[in-house]
């Protein structure tokens, strides 16, 4: 009983602390397209598509997405789009070479010229003022824009290691080595003599996935917290429980208002969420407060975020959705009707120990799109209600024609048109467990809590 009290106090703490945060799908956009990164300009987004070009889709409505230019690499080969970044009207390419677009009008970009500054693949960048730093398999170079018809190669490093990540705090650039468990900090206080401070290797519990700076002496690992306030001798501060270990290749993550949005591509482990949310208010006690796991959909690789809307993209190793939007909330979805969506999902007793009610609004139109009526939306075929443990691992799945039955008119559950009744195997254990409805490319999970 002391275990199930702990289970249900930390159920209670991280719920009312935190709270869940949950998306539904309400559009995509370049389907087919690889994507390696993504940028937001108020009603559009810019994405490198993975293979030396990039494309441009109109966003001003996430609900119906379009896309409005796409312009392959002019380089004659398929490279790897590592990054992109905006300069005014310049937007700027991070290939094997750097190339530049004027996007002043972009439905007609121009191309303005590249310049070339390593025979490398590039695997990822960033930028800051006029300056931008880029990877290149196990060296990098700083490149001044600050005359953006001149840019200016400020230095060139080796490392150790094939490096795939890097991100700027303060004065330090912090690198992640894509076979080793470890980082690589240079002191960049002095552009054109970069000094290497020294090398980080963490043990293999803490997963590495990338570097993102969340200030400038904190570094989120994806699987952690760096502090590198003494860049000789950094402190590894905190480890996020339950992160999966994965290596993306892209442009993984965004940090908005202490809110980490992590792209997951599910290498390793399938049955993870596609999106995983990260709280890192308190950087040593950073916690997962949401996971959306998209179904028969593997390699997302970059992501983008702003007013509660995720933009996620996928890499075309597997057929890519191209760009997936994800809505947190009551977004209005009525201009899309042919992707059905749960107005809302609702299960109690919770905590339980013997059974939960799970009932289901699907809104007021069919599948079809024949309207039913508020409140009273016939069930879409293909329905099915699926339950996780926390290590990812499906226990029970339930389809529509399963048990899910009109629900009674009085009660909790008023308004609430489906329902079904879930009661755990005599083999399943006390613990958190996450319950999922979908419906073609929608759906929505919460968590419960089981006491046996």
């Amino acid at each position: 009983m002391k275990m199930l009290a702990i289970l249900f106090l930390v159920f209670i703490a991280i719920g009312t602390v935190y709270g869940w945060l949950d998306f539904h799908v309400v559009g995509t956009v370049a389907e087919g397209d690889s994507v390696t990164a993504i940028v937001l300009d108020d009603s559009l987004l810019y994405a490198s598509n993975g293979s030396g070009g990039v494309f441009i889709a109109n966003i001003s409505n996430p609900t119906a997405p379009y896309l409005v230019v796409s312009m392959p690499s002019l380089h004659g080969h398929a490279n790897y789009s590592a990054d992109l970044f905006l300069y005014g009207d310049t937007l700027l390419v991070i290939d094997n070479v750097l190339s530049r677009y004027d996007i002043s009008n972009p439905l007609s970009p121009v191309f303005l010229d590249s310049v070339s500054v390593t025979a490398d693949h590039m695997y990822a960048a960033t930028h800051w003022s006029d300056t931008v730093a880029i990877v290149s398999w196990n060296n990098w170079i700083m490149v001044d824009f600050s005359d953006i018809l001149a840019p200016v190669v400020l230095g060139f490093e080796s490392c150790l290691d094939i490096i795939q990540d890097v991100t700027k705090a303060g004065d330090i650039l912090v690198f992640e080595s894509e076979h080793s468990n470890r980082v690589f900090l240079f002191d960049i206080s002095v552009p054109t003599a970069p000094l290497s401070l020294g090398i980080h290797t963490f043990a293999d519990s803490v997963k590495l996935w990338g570097v993102r700076a969340i200030d400038d002496t904190l570094i989120f690992l994806g699987g952690g917290v760096l502090n590198i306030a003494d860049p000789l001798a950094p402190i590894l501060v905190s480890v996020v429980p339950s992160v999966p270990g994965e290596d993306p290749w892209g442009d993984w993550c965004t940090i908005i208002n202490d809110t980490a949005y992590m792209a997951n591509p599910k290498w390793r482990d399938t049955l993870r969420g596609d999106l995983l949310v990260v709280d890192l208010t308190d950087p040593t006690t950073p916690v997962i407060i949401g996971e959306d796991i998209l179904a028969g959909w593997r390699g997302a690789n970059a992501i983008a975020a702003r007013n509660d809307t995720v933009f996620l993209g996928y890499y075309e190793l597997f057929p890519s959705p191209g760009v997936v939007i994800l809505a947190r909330g009551t977004l209005d979805v009525a201009e899309s009707p042919q992707m059905p969506l749960f107005s809302s999902m609702s299960i109690s007793p919770n905590p339980f120990n013997s059974s939960i009610t799970i009932s289901l609004d699907f809104g007021s139109e069919s599948r079809s799109g024949e309207q039913i009526g508020s409140g009273t939306a016939a069930a879409p075929e293909g329905a099915e209600i699926e339950i996780f443990d926390m290590n990812g691992r499906m226990v029970d799945n339930i389809s529509v024609g399963e048990g899910l039955v009109p629900s009674r008119t009085t009660g909790d559950h008023k308004g609430l048109p489906y329902e079904t009744i879930w009661s755990p195997d005599d083999n399943i254990c006390s613990g958190v467990y996450l319950v999922r409805a979908k419906i073609g490319g929608s759906e929505v999970t919460k968590r419960v809590v089981y006491l046996k």
